[in-house]
Formats: structure tokens, sequence, C-alpha cells
């Protein structure tokens, strides 16, 4: 069979499972749109036993590289193995990626999407000189700006030269490639001072499958509690530090109100203690949409959305975050969420407004539900990828 576009996965997560984040994910629906239209393989890690291929559509494959996924996501507890894993996909990953774009440059292969820099970029620099087209997709914050909301304290020399390095191969990456697909317009700016030509660069946020993650009406026995929920990893640049001073301000403030957390990570010892705070950790994908039924509110304490934040939105969740990043212009302030002073006083009094205005709350439900089904739905997302896909072909 000819192939058209090959989607080389990161080398940390498999392809066909819900196990991490959501870029796999994205990876996976926009290779279904695309399928469309096209002859498309993917390339990814194998978790658990080994199987080669799947074919999931007529004109969509999923190949396994001989190459185990990580066991422990997205860090696992052993620092030896957070060194190695980086340096074995650089290493051994790329190699394995490299001689299948090699394989199917005879079979026609025109296109190539790049999921991460440390598992694309010699792909990248050799599809090149192949005169094959690559699209490079980038959706984390590093090393393009500091993804904390506030400067972190705890910066190591290690960190900095692991920033460092990760800066020198996505300036290369950026390079090399075509056209480039990020998740944000931060991502996009710091390209830019980073020296990538702008007109390569297209943002195009995360998606949510807006027919499983829907509002659920669920009878509970009362409402006299009040639910904030937060989704991701307990980690410094997820916020965690924010939101433990305000798990502890509320206490005594708003002592109605309950924190529901979904997510693990180094802090998660901190809240344990906390009488406000129901720790749920990592939740099935399908589970979700029926644990965010219980919530109220969803917080987000970074400088722009993730998955978290488009599957709640979906579910008619309305957000509050800080006035910060991207969450201006991803948030309509009283409309599908409330934006807020970066300071724990700003958060309470938005909690205040939306506890004693039922009629308010479920507006901003309503809009919420909205938005994802307007902007974030799965389809709408594929087909903004294969515009682009279909542009870096003609030219």
């Amino acid at each position: 069979m000819t192939i058209d576009i090959l989607l080389v996965f990161p080398g940390t997560l498999e392809a066909l499972t819900k196990r991490g984040g959501g870029r796999e994910d994205l990876l996976l629906r926009v290779a279904m749109v695309l399928s469309n239209s096209f002859n498309v393989i993917i390339i990814a890690p194998f978790f658990g036993k080994y199987r080669k291929t799947a074919k999931l559509f007529p004109n969509l494959i999923v190949e396994n590289l001989y190459f185990p996924a990580s066991k422990e996501y997205p860090y696992s507890k052993n620092k030896f193995s957070n060194i190695i894993s980086p340096l074995s996909i650089l290493l051994f990953y790329q190699v394995m990626a490299l001689i299948k774009v090699i394989q199917l440059k005879k079979n026609g292969l025109r296109l190539v999407v790049l999921g991460d820099m440390c598992s694309g970029i010699v792909v990248a620099i050799v599809a090149k000189l192949l005169n094959i087209k690559t699209v490079y997709y980038e959706g984390n914050l590093t090393p393009w700006t500091e993804p904390g909301i506030f400067t972190r304290n705890n910066v190591s020399f290690i960190k900095v030269m692991w920033s460092t390095f990760n800066a020198i191969i996505g300036r290369t990456i950026c390079k090399v490639t075509n056209a480039i697909i990020v998740n944000d317009g931060l991502i996009k700016s710091g390209m830019i001072k980073h020296g990538t030509e702008d007109g390569k660069i297209f943002i195009i946020r995360g998606g949510v499958d807006t027919d499983i993650f829907k509002p659920m009406k669920l009878i509970t026995s009362s409402k006299a509690e009040f639910t904030i929920g937060f989704i991701g990893r307990l980690t410094e640049e997820k916020g965690a530090p924010v939101l433990l001073k305000l798990c502890k301000a509320i206490v005594d403030k708003l002592p109605q109100v309950n924190f529901m957390i979904f997510g693990d990570g180094p802090y998660k010892k901190h809240f344990e203690p906390l009488p406000n705070v129901k720790h749920i950790g990592w939740v099935d994908h399908y589970t979700l949409p029926e644990r965010l039924s219980f919530i109220d509110v969803i917080l987000s304490l970074q400088k722009t959305f993730g998955i978290g934040e488009i599957e709640a939105l979906s579910c008619g969740k309305p957000i509050i975050a800080f006035k910060i990043g991207e969450m201006l212009t991803l948030i309509k302030d009283g409309e599908t969420g409330l934006l807020c002073q970066p300071e724990i006083g700003s958060v309470i009094e938005a909690l205040s407004k939306l506890m004693s205005d039922e009629v308010f709350l479920e507006k901003l439900s309503e809009n919420a539900r909205h938005e994802a089904i307007t902007h974030y739905d799965w389809e709408i997302v594929g087909q903004r990828w294969k515009s682009i896909i279909e542009h870096v072909l003609r030219e």
C-alpha cells in the first residue's frame, strides 16, 4: 500500500491507550481524520505485550516499534530512569523511526508528522535530505517559555542544562521542518523569539470528544457544599503550591467549599492532611465525565489550557483562572468562566460570587458547553490539521 503520511509518536507513550497525557490522543485523533483522505501509518513504542501492527481503518495502520513505552508516566520514581529514558529515545527510538522513514520513502511517503522534538530531531533532518515534507507538533511550553505561573525557586544546574539542550534541539527542528503546529500562542511567541519565522507556525488547540464529555445530571443528597475540581499533575509548573495555599486559606473563610483533585505528583503528600480536600488521583478517561458531574467549577492554575480544561468545558464546567498568559484569550470572563488577579483573595472572591448566584453559575455552565462544541470538538480540530497538511503538500 502506498503511504502518504507517517506520524511519529513520542518515544514515551504508546498509541492505543489513554494511559498518558493528551498529546498521544490528539495525534491519534488527527490520524483518524487524515485517513479519510490519505493513507496514514503511525509508528509508536509498545506497552505490555508486543504487537507489531494494528489496522484501525482501511487507510490507517498503527505499527509498534520494538521499543518499550514508559512504565511510569510522566516521571519515574527512579531518578536514574528519568535520565536514561530521554537518552534512549534520542539514541535508539529515533534510529528505528529513521529506518521506517527510509523504507516508506520507497512506498511514496510524502509527509512526516513529528510529535516530539527528542523523538523527531534526527528524523526531521534526514527527511529534509530525502525531500520528504515534515510538520512538527509542539504542545509543551518548555523550553519556549516558563511554564509556571510564578518564578520557580528550586532551579538546579541540571534543569538549566537540560532546558538549554532542549532549546537547541527545538530551534533546529523548527528550522528544518516545513510547518509547525503549536497548541498555544505562548509557544508560538517563544519560537519566534528563538528565531523561527512567524509564517510557518500555526496555532491549533487540543480537542475533546463532545459525545463522551457532556453534562450529566446526577441526583445529589445536598447542595449545601460547593465543590472545586482541579485536573492535573501536582507539580510546581501546574500550580500545586498555589493550590495548596488556596486550600488552606479556604478552610476557615469558606468552610462549605471542598476540593476534588484529579492527578498525582510530588505535592500529593501536602494535601493529604487537609480536611477540605478529596484526592481522587488518576481517573480513567471514560470515567472522568461522571466524576466531573459532582464538580461545580474547575480551577486552573496554568498560563494556558490543557486537555483537562477543554474536557471540563465540554462537561459544562466553568473555569476559574488567573489573568495571565493565554487565559485572557481562552476564557471569556463572565461567560465561560471567571478571571482573577493572581492572588488567593481574588480567587476566594470569585468563588463567593458563584456560590451566591446559582442562575449565574448555570449560565456559565451552558456557555462552557457551547464553547467546547463550537471550538474544540475533534472533528473541527482534525479539519484544521487537515487544512495545514494539505497546504504543506501543495507547497
